[in-house]
């Protein structure tokens, strides 16, 4: 059997590893969102604004009143970047902007990043035998009845990317995408295809073809982001 063959992107961490510290994080409470990448929050009896770098509705976690936690991260627009938000008694990592950093601290080692694939970029990539492994992420922040949903709103780039891989795959090659789930209330993962039916026809194309879909669950606690392991797939993702 090739190398490659039994390939897995997933290196030995061990479940309770923190994988990401934070500093200075304080907490503020939600007053609008004026837009997809702004929240305007209630901070120590004044008002800050605040860079929100995900792209999704996140309905059930920036509305107003609701706490969030907030770092200090100098922008154009902003003095401050959101990084958690509250979603019952636990917190729920929100910022995509630090996912690659998160994958990279989980995969195997020799990974590549942002590697070329048809004009576009995937995340990650590993050169074994002579070929190339890709791996896309995507961050899962929306959890119904413990089942983790992904996207919580439309994504034509991320069908886009998976349709890349997809192809990659029916030529023979070897490819997997990530979904980073930081709700730790979430027992299992599906793609979410009431909000994105074409996205999840893709990923179920792309695990036809032979692609495989892999997770990683994550808990806050405090000022750090700690690794919780798998959770399980329906059959029909499973490869």
């Amino acid at each position: 059997m090739a190398l490659s063959e039994g390939f897995f992107p997933l290196g030995s961490t061990s479940v309770g590893t923190v994988i990401y510290r934070f500093k200075d994080l304080f907490r503020a409470v939600v007053l609008d969102r004026p837009n997809r990448f702004i929240v305007d929050a209630s901070w120590e009896g004044g008002k800050i604004k605040c860079h929100l770098h995900d792209p999704g509705r996140l309905k059930e976690l920036i509305f107003p009143g609701n706490s969030i936690l907030v770092r200090r991260a100098a922008a154009a627009r902003t003095m401050y970047r959101v990084t958690a938000a509250l979603s019952g008694n636990r917190w729920i990592l929100i910022d995509s902007g630090i996912h690659s950093r998160i994958a990279s601290a989980l995969l195997r080692d020799g990974f590549m990043q942002e590697v070329p694939l048809s004009g576009r970029r995937i995340d990650f990539a590993w050169q074994i035998g002579g070929k190339k492994i890709y791996l896309e992420v995507k961050g899962c922040s929306l959890c119904i009845d413990s089942i983790a949903l992904f996207p919580d709103a439309p994504t034509r780039r991320g069908t886009e990317q998976i349709k890349l891989l997809t192809d990659f795959a029916l030529e023979g090659g070897k490819a997997f995408v990530l979904f980073l789930v930081f709700s730790e209330d979430a027992a299992s993962f599906s793609p979410n295809a009431a909000t994105d039916p074409d996205f999840a026809n893709q990923l179920g194309s792309f695990v036809s073809a032979g692609g495989k879909v892999v997770t990683a669950k994550f808990g806050f606690r405090e000022k750090e982001l700690v690794y919780l392991g798998e959770v399980s797939l329906g059959r029909q993702w499973n490869g």
